[in-house]
């Protein structure tokens, strides 16, 4: 099982992802997305897989000297990201509910995790200046940068991810916000 955002979709889910990750024999979680550490991922299943893995691991250049950096953010993200999951869930859906409301669409218009995509009707080069823009004039940044959506000519997208930062403010203040710079 592909289990990278495992830890963001448990709320969505209704399991834990203990239960989730017990569906399959072999599980992949990641270690830097929603739990924020520096880079790394576990994998979890029978020896002959591990031992498999640990050779392509190997053959991929992913034996460093020493891992504990990304180790210790990881437990880091275990002990303080984990238990907000359920939190970060709930904002996103709110936060989709507010912002479709502005008119700016999201996918999926109901999140399973804490991240959705953001799409709005101009190209990906505009949106990515105004963001940059709102960096350098506000020091706040609001979006990754922007993609032209391979779909619909004329619309871009960017992945919108709540967390920590975005808890800081009400999501009335955050989605006036993203309104303000996204739709102009």
């Amino acid at each position: 099982m592909d289990g990278a955002r495992i830890w963001e979709s448990a709320p969505h889910l209704g399991h834990t992802p203990a239960e989730i990750a017990a569906l399959a024999d072999t599980v992949y979680v990641s270690l830097y997305k929603g739990l924020r550490g520096l880079a790394g991922a576990v994998v979890a299943g029978p020896e002959d897989v591990i031992a498999e893995v640990r050779l392509w691991r190997s053959r991929h250049g992913g034996t460093l000297w020493t891992m504990l950096p990304c180790a210790v953010s990881a437990l880091r993200g275990l002990r303080e990201e984990l238990p907000r999951m359920a939190e970060y869930h709930q904002r996103a859906l709110l936060m989709a509910e507010l912002l479709a409301a502005k008119g700016i669409r999201t996918f999926p218009a109901v999140p399973h995790c804490n991240a959705f995509r953001l799409f709005v009707e101009a190209s990906g080069h505009d949106m990515s200046e105004r963001v940059v823009h709102v960096m350098e004039h506000e020091h706040l940044g609001v979006t990754p940068l922007w993609q032209d959506s391979a779909d619909v000519p004329g619309w871009s997208w960017t992945e919108f991810t709540v967390g920590p930062a975005t808890m800081q403010w009400s999501p009335e203040r955050a989605v006036h916000l993203l309104a303000r710079v996204l739709l102009g």
